[in-house]
């Protein structure tokens, strides 16, 4: 989508000339949150109906403090990575079934949180997770749980230096 803004300073309305450019996040309120082609970042919106990051690597940011996926009434489908870096303290709490309907065929869920003192974001997850060995994705290292629900094997990697609270 591309998005060109134009002030009003002519004296007969007209539009001018833009002045300034840049990058811009778009929020779309309410029922689709439509995703561009590719990678795409999507704000969480608890009260759409559904937002779907459909194909390649789809970051889903939350702004909210606290978040329990377990009961939102928003579908999620095909994020990949919830992204907690933006407003100082947070909380997300997931079970084996959250993790399961939000992300793509691949079951896995990357979490990204602020880990600076008295910032520290949080992450409870329930539903019989295992404790893996740490990977480094992309020069940050994760600590990694897995899941088995089902016949898939699920897999959320948390930051590190991120609080978690995983059973």
């Amino acid at each position: 989508m591309s998005v060109t803004a134009h002030t009003m300073e002519t004296e007969n309305s007209a539009a001018s000339t833009p002045s300034e450019t840049g990058t811009f996040n778009v929020t779309v309120s309410g029922g689709v949150t439509p995703p561009g082609p590719g990678n795409d970042t999507i704000i969480l919106n608890i009260n759409a109906v559904r937002q779907d990051g459909y194909d390649g690597e789809d970051t889903l940011v939350v702004e909210e403090n606290n978040v329990d996926f377990r009961s939102l009434t928003v579908e999620l489908l095909n994020m990949e990575i919830i992204d907690l870096t933006n407003n100082g303290q947070q909380t997300v709490t997931l079970d084996a079934a959250s993790v399961q309907n939000m992300t793509d065929g691949n079951n896995e869920l990357t979490i990204q949180g602020d880990t600076a003192t008295d910032s520290e974001d949080t992450v409870i997850a329930s539903g019989g997770w295992t404790q893996d060995a740490d990977q480094t994705i992309d020069t940050i290292n994760y600590h990694v749980f897995t899941c088995i629900s089902g016949s898939d094997t699920l897999q959320l990697n948390i930051e590190e230096h991120l609080i978690y609270n995983i059973s």
